[in-house]
């Protein structure tokens, strides 16, 4: 259980060093970030970094993979 709480962590400090320093950086002004509720995602803070600079973030509803591609074949 140790090994899991840790690998969600790094997880989550990999995302957020790749939301701020590669994607913030490279979209267009004021784009909307699409993602879906996985738990490193972490919208509330995923929205504080993306809204200081003028971006939006919109969730997808729960259990939508006709909305997620990456779900379908899982689905």
């Amino acid at each position: 259980c140790r090994d899991a709480i840790i690998g969600v962590r790094l997880i989550l400090i990999f995302f957020h060093a790749w939301l701020k320093d590669r994607l913030r950086p490279n979209i267009p002004a004021k784009s909307m970030i699409v993602m879906d509720k996985t738990a490193f995602h972490q919208p509330e803070d995923a929205q504080r970094l993306m809204i200081e600079v003028g971006h939006m973030i919109e969730c997808l509803p729960p259990d939508s993979p006709d909305l997620n591609h990456i779900e379908q074949p899982i689905g």
